[in-house]
């Protein structure tokens, strides 16, 4: 893997876990994932019979080890500050999994990520969104009221006329 992008564990930030200095951390610490810790893909050896909680050779218990040492914080910890199913997200065993990242240093000395495959995700999202919808319309067409409107009026009805695409589809996230 490049320098440019990085095998990292990662959290969202939380004030209540992880602190914050006040006139030294970043304003805007609390909307990023915070680096915990970034593995070397070498350093990688999986160890399924590793009984050590913490050790990362055995991936299955690290992750199930880092969800219950969030279930087990002050339920205040358990709230973030813009983010409403932090305690869901938190809980969920695919947020503790490495994942390439950008790794950025904030202001405030913070090493945060960008998480490379989130565009990907929203890409993927929204195409099977919109081959749902061209499906739809495909078989709208295939109907005899349809064709027959097509025959007519060299056009089809206007609730199947145009196919959806991915073109604009990232407009909402500028």
């Amino acid at each position: 893997m490049s320098q440019k992008y990085q095998l990292a564990i990662c959290e969202l930030f939380n004030r209540s876990v992880h602190g914050i200095v006040e006139n030294v951390s970043s304003k805007d610490v609390e909307t990023h994932y915070l680096v915990n810790e970034t593995i070397l893909p070498n350093d990688i050896i999986f160890n399924y019979l590793d009984p050590d909680d913490q050790n990362l050779d055995n991936l299955a218990n690290y992750v199930d080890w880092r969800v219950q040492r969030f279930q087990s914080l002050h339920p205040d910890a358990c709230h973030h500050k813009y983010i409403r199913n932090y305690s869901n997200i938190m809980t969920d065993e695919n947020i503790h999994l490495p994942k390439i990242v950008k790794m950025i240093t904030l202001p405030g000395g913070e090493r945060v990520a960008l998480i490379k495959m989130f565009w990907l995700k929203c890409i993927q999202r929204k195409w099977r969104e919109v081959v749902r919808q061209r499906n739809n319309i495909l078989q709208q067409r295939t109907q005899n009221n349809a064709l027959l409107y097509r025959e007519l009026h060299h056009t089809w009805p206007e609730d199947c006329r145009t196919l959806p695409s991915l073109k604009g589809m990232l407009h909402r996230y500028r």
